[in-house]
Parts: structure tokens; C-alpha cells; sequence
């Protein structure tokens, strides 16, 4: 947990939040020699890793959060955001990388 204080109205008042890290995922498109592909980054270390569409999986949240898990990182929330197609899971691990 990450405690601060604020102020609002002249009073002091504190907050506790939670500390994640991001890894944001994203769609890429095929190329004239490679298929459909997942890239996920890891915004805190600013590494990604590119993965092959799975087509036996239901869409990209599901190939990532699949591979997340492979690596041992254990997601606790995920966002989506309609204007980029972008999706951001959220862990509370720091240790384990994606690469």
C-alpha cells in the first residue's frame, strides 16, 4: 500500500492506494511476411515482447493473460481502452520480467 496525504477544504487527509505495475497489450497487424501478432509491455521497465496469435484462444486479453500466466505473473485487474484497442493488466508483483 502506498499511504499520502491530501488536502481539500484547508483539512489534511490521508490515502492509502495500491502500487501496480502496467502491462499494456496491444494488437499487431500481419505484414507481407509475418501473421497476426500480440505485443505486451512492461511499462514500468519499458520491455515488451512480441507472441504469435493463438487462434485456439478467444481474442488478444485472452493469449496475453495466458501467456502472463505462463511466466508466473499473476494479473489482478485489466483495463480497455476503445479509442487505441488497447488493453493495460495490472499486477501487484514487481520481481518476475516478461523477458
Amino acid at each position: 500500500m502506498y499511504q499520502m496525504t491530501i488536502k481539500k477544504n484547508d483539512k489534511k487527509r490521508k490515502v492509502k492506494i495500491g502500487h501496480n505495475r502496467a502491462l499494456k497489450v496491444k494488437y499487431l497487424s500481419p505484414t507481407n511476411y509475418l501473421g497476426y501478432r500480440i505485443k505486451i509491455t512492461d511499462l514500468r521497465h519499458n520491455k515488451s515482447i512480441i507472441i504469435s496469435y493463438d487462434y485456439s484462444l478467444d481474442g488478444i486479453k485472452e493469449i496475453a493473460l495466458t501467456e502472463l500466466i505462463k511466466k508466473g505473473i499473476k494479473i489482478s485487474s485489466f483495463s480497455y481502452d476503445e479509442k487505441t484497442y488497447e488493453y493495460t493488466f495490472n499486477t501487484s508483483g514487481f520481481e518476475t520480467q516478461i523477458k
